[in-house]
């Protein structure tokens, strides 16, 4: 079973919170958001919630220094952990509570390209922050700071933040590609 997260000053989700987290999620990309947060939490491992949250909150503790380096890095862990944890629910859950993980898959594959060079993520602190090549950067600020506030709530909503991720990494998957991206 899930266990519980310590609560002493923590904010955010805990791991029996991440299979309603992902089905809020997955409905930004599953057409019509049938992944449900019973089926994934009957699916799901146990190690794919914790690896989740450790890495988020790894990644988000990078992100709050507002630095260009930290948030590129930052950026690539929580496109990764996104994408394994979409992979995990593609492989382990069934047909329709899984909808959509494949989708959100890529998009957390396409946003970790995008970070891989610190010519691809344009931040100014607290006012933009661009992912992508230079000719089709897509602003992704507004977007995370949603999935933040989502997040820091005092008492977390696992859907309000499953949302708040899917309607980020849903802007990086309609970005338009470029000829390098689309060769990928």
């Amino acid at each position: 079973a899930l266990g519980p997260w310590p609560a002493a000053g923590d904010e955010g989700l805990r791991e029996a919170d991440v299979p309603a987290m992902l089905a809020a999620c997955l409905g930004a990309f599953g057409g019509g958001g049938t992944a449900s947060a019973e089926a994934l939490r009957g699916c799901l491992p146990e190690e794919a919630a914790t690896s989740f949250l450790g890495r988020w909150r790894a990644a988000l503790e990078q992100m709050l220094l507002k630095k260009r380096k930290p948030m590129r890095k930052a950026l690539r862990e929580l496109a990764e952990a996104v994408a394994a944890l979409a992979e995990d629910a593609a492989g382990r859950c069934p047909g329709s509570a899984s909808e959509g993980a494949p989708a959100l898959a890529l998009a957390g594959r396409q946003l970790g390209a995008h970070t891989q060079s610190n010519r691809t993520v344009q931040y100014k602190k607290m006012e933009s922050l661009k992912v992508g090549p230079a000719e089709g950067s897509v602003d992704i600020h507004r977007e995370l700071n949603k999935f933040i506030v989502a997040w820091k709530k005092d008492a977390a909503v696992p859907g309000d933040v499953g949302t708040a991720l899917g309607e980020l990494f849903k802007l990086v998957s309609d970005k338009p590609k470029s000829a390098k991206t689309s060769e990928l």
